[in-house]
């Protein structure tokens, strides 16, 4: 296990008090997080260590697993004591795609325990088949959290000559989990945290 990753034991405590656990570090950490542009590292270690990045990861591999309907009520909640964390805890929950991987790649994407940070984006790139498998290209833009992320999920079009690649109900669309130290981030995103707070309590 990496040293630099916070140990996450299974957590006792039912999801739906996790707001109320993490309020003060949010509270404590929300001008900080202002200035740099990001959540610091202090308040991702308390996200983590709480089991905020775990809400949709399967049970058996430490989740809650909670259903989307409930995942969606508890955002609003952490959106109520601060908007931008919460868009944050969204972007990085993607435990949901256990699901859809082999044994050997979700051994690999939760060596470190039941909370990977993936980041994800609908914004499309490009596959190429090559010889062992397809070789991935593009651009996605908005991937909230990417800086703090270990995986990023990626959209992606098979493209054969030059072309999309057809299937009998369209084009062939493609979701790849791929390290974040096998992409370049450009901070290209500027926003007012303040013109996104102010949820009423």
């Amino acid at each position: 296990m990496r040293s630099d990753v916070p140990s996450c034991p299974q957590l006792s405590r039912a999801a739906e008090y996790l707001p109320e656990v993490l309020r003060p570090a949010i509270e404590k950490h929300r001008d900080e997080a202002e200035d740099l542009r990001s959540l610091p590292g202090g308040l991702l270690d308390d996200l983590r260590a709480n089991g905020a990045f775990r809400l949709n990861t399967p049970s058996e591999l430490g989740g809650f697993e909670l259903p989307l309907a409930a995942t969606t009520a508890l955002i609003e909640r952490l959106a109520r004591i601060d908007g931008p964390t919460a868009w944050i805890v969204w972007n990085l929950t993607a435990g949901f795609v256990a699901a859809f991987l082999s044994e050997a790649s979700v051994d690999r994407v939760w060596a470190d325990g039941p909370d990977p940070m993936i980041a994800h984006s609908s914004q499309p790139g490009f596959l190429v088949p090559s010889d062992n498998g397809f070789r991935l290209s593009g651009e996605w833009k908005i991937v909230s959290g990417a800086d703090a992320a270990q995986w990023l999920g990626l959209l992606a079009l098979v493209m054969e000559d030059g072309r999309p690649r057809m299937t009998e109900v369209g084009p062939d669309w493609r979701f790849r989990l791929v390290p974040r130290s096998s992409v370049t981030v450009r901070d290209t995103w500027h926003s007012d945290r303040r013109s996104i707070r102010g949820l009423p309590p």
